[in-house]
């Protein structure tokens, strides 16, 4: 295994590219230049801003005596007001907008104006403005009932939006939420989720089951190596600790548990001197919460540094299997790349599973890796 991985890696040098994505710039975006406010033109009152249908906003305020007209402006949120539509008329109060996308946050506002001898005088105009999202209430959450066992997660989001909800739990003690929707199950019962968007309410019912004997067995088993480690392990920079094994000279397994995020993270390192060549894995998993497993490798060689990640199903990952490697950036990583981060994989796994029985009399197999081989 090591020799193979050796052979990948320092085959890897010759074409090893780091590739950095610079990000388009951005088109200057229009913005309205403000018109000082006269005394003779009264500024509107605004009434409200609500969608219909998926893609039509319909703003309302009240009218203005002695105005000829009305001019409409628009903003996204973060963004600068814009000029949107010339509405003629005192009369004229409502304006449908339909040039709009669907789950995007628009804020509306309005100026009186009035013709005096060919010149247009303008009211000034309410800088809060009035608030809707296009096509609120055809949104929908990703799910409206979930089933979890406890130390299950599953995230919820509403569908149709970038926008981020605020969420809330009925009963944080049988599930709990963050403000990313994520969701976590802590012991059985019913619950409600509820997200608020826009003065819309969405609901998930989360119903988290009684524990299985096989998952309170797989928490004992990640207890069982976190406390290992905080009783024998050794204090890293950071002040966490860790338990470690030399594989050889050149490799050494390192075994952690993060406890931030809850997880082991099974790590290897591997130093080529002759060659420069640096490879480091990481593996955050821990399912007794979640089948998915976070796997992020780093690769230094010719004064270059290449960072990726993948994801692990760990109970169907049997220790051969290529897993799909992406750059920081998002785009696939390059097929060298690929070809070292899962050899390194390969090792990081071997070399944690010798770790493992050594010191705690353990396999993958009692942390959820119920297909792995060595």
């Amino acid at each position: 295994m090591k020799k193979s991985l050796k052979k990948v890696l320092c085959g890897l040098m010759a074409g090893l590219m780091v590739a950095v994505t610079v990000p388009a710039a951005l088109p200057e975006a229009a913005y309205v230049t403000e018109v000082q406010a006269t005394a003779r033109v009264a500024t509107p009152k605004l009434v409200s801003a609500k969608a219909s249908g998926k893609s039509k906003i319909v703003f309302k305020w009240k009218a203005v005596k002695g105005a000829s007209g009305y001019t409409v402006f628009r903003k996204e949120k973060g963004g600068k007001w814009k000029n949107v539509a010339e509405v003629k008329g005192a009369k004229k109060t409502a304006f449908s907008d339909t040039k709009v996308i669907t789950g995007t946050q628009y804020t509306y506002s309005v100026k009186a104006f009035k013709n005096t001898k060919g010149k247009k005088t303008f009211s000034s105009y309410n800088k809060k403005g009035v608030t809707t999202i296009a096509g609120l209430y055809t949104l929908k959450l990703n799910s409206s009932r979930i089933t979890l066992n406890p130390g299950k997660s599953y995230t919820l989001k509403v569908n149709g939006t970038k926008l981020t909800p605020a969420w809330r739990s009925s009963n944080s003690k049988i599930v709990t939420v963050n403000k990313k929707g994520r969701i976590t199950a802590k012991k059985a019962g019913t619950a409600k989720i509820t997200a608020r968007l826009g003065g819309k309410k969405f609901v998930c019912t989360v119903t988290v089951k009684k524990a299985s004997a096989a998952a309170n067995k797989l928490a004992k088993n990640y207890a069982k190596v976190r406390n290992y480690i905080n009783k024998n392990g050794r204090y890293s920079e950071d002040g966490s600790k860790y338990i470690e094994a030399s594989i050889d000279a050149e490799t050494t397994v390192i075994l952690s548990y993060d406890t931030k995020s809850d997880k082991l993270d099974m790590g290897l390192s591997l130093q080529i001197k002759k060659e420069g060549i640096i490879s480091a894995m990481d593996i955050l998993v821990n399912c007794a919460k979640s089948d998915s497993a976070r796997v992020i490798s780093g690769i230094y060689a010719s004064g270059n540094a290449v960072y990726t990640t993948a994801t692990m199903k760990a109970s169907i990952y049997n220790g051969k299997q290529n897993l799909v490697f992406y750059n920081t950036n998002g785009s696939r990583a390059q097929s060298e790349i690929q070809e070292a981060a899962n050899a390194t994989l390969q090792a990081a796994m071997a070399g944690t599973e010798y770790l493992l029985r050594s010191k705690l009399n353990m396999s993958l197999k009692d942390l959820g890796f119920k297909a792995y081989k060595l």
